[in-house]
């Protein structure tokens, strides 16, 4: 399998700081509707990965069949007792570790989607194709929402090579809450730093659509319910016709750059067909 998804899990944030949301069984009702989501609706396996020691494989086994059972690896360890002033990130550093170091479908696989294991990211699979599609001639890809401004780059929601996720992991996990900074910062300084000549080998950009905007679920921190973006197939087609001429701006392989703008000559065939059909 070429991508696996990676759900990161706490089951019971045992009072992690800046964790509005701490009821277990709640949290455990979310993880477990968020798997049986991505067994029905995207064809990747999966990982669970829980760092706070609870094994829910057989409540999970019960609600689905053998087939899709086979599509699971599940991993729990106790986790969660580093000092709570670090906050939750320092823990979705470990738990995304534990997973990359340890499992076997990602250790088999080339890319990863990592999802905050809550959260229900709409229509990901096809996104991601379609973005790979685009970008076919690049190795070693990371889509990744992003602000330069605030040096942040989105961990609710990423595709990254599986060489990428263990550099990430070989780093130091500086990540401190109390001090306000966040896991959001150490993933976009190791990203982006310029100091790393490791960094050269990967190719870091955006799907088409922001991840960001697939995702909804309710917020660990606030408490408070978030939705995901509803877009039309004409809004998808623009934001797909722009993301192929970003592409091309970028491009500096003569394939790839031939390859783009075939893409995106057809999309605008497309989209001239459908402005006709409209009339």
């Amino acid at each position: 399998m070429n991508t696996t998804i990676l759900l990161t899990a706490c089951i019971n944030p045992l009072g992690m700081l800046f964790t509005e949301l701490q009821d277990v069984e709640l949290r455990k009702k979310h993880y477990i509707e968020a798997i049986l989501f991505y067994l029905q609706n995207t064809s990747f396996n999966i990982v669970f990965c829980n760092n706070s020691g609870e094994d829910i494989s057989l409540e999970v086994k019960e609600l689905i069949t053998s087939k899709e059972f086979s599509r699971l690896e599940f991993i729990s360890y106790s986790g969660n007792n580093y000092e709570k002033h670090l906050g939750k990130g320092y823990g979705e550093f470990e738990i995304i570790k534990k997973a990359v170091l340890s499992s076997t479908f990602i250790n088999q696989s080339k890319y990863v989607l990592k999802i905050t294991g809550r959260y229900i990211a709409d229509d990901i699979e096809s996104v991601v194709k379609i973005s790979n599609v685009v970008t076919n001639w690049k190795p070693n890809r990371i889509y990744v929402d992003y602000s330069d401004k605030y040096k942040s780059a989105d961990a609710r929601c990423f595709y990254a090579c599986k060489e990428f996720l263990k550099y990430f992991v070989s780093q130091e996990n500086s990540v401190n809450d109390n001090n306000k900074f966040y896991f959001e910062h150490l993933f976009y300084q190791v990203l982006f730093d310029s100091s790393r000549y490791e960094n050269s080998r990967f190719y870091i950009t955006t799907s088409f659509v922001y991840m960001g905007d697939l995702i909804s679920g309710i917020s660990g921190t606030l408490g408070s319910s978030f939705f995901s973006r509803k877009y039309s197939s004409t809004e998808k087609l623009r934001l797909l016709k722009n993301y192929c001429k970003t592409e091309i701006q970028r491009e500096t392989n003569l394939c790839g750059l031939i390859w783009k703008k075939t893409i995106f000559y057809i999309l605008r065939i497309l989209n001239f067909y459908k402005s006709q059909s409209r009339k």
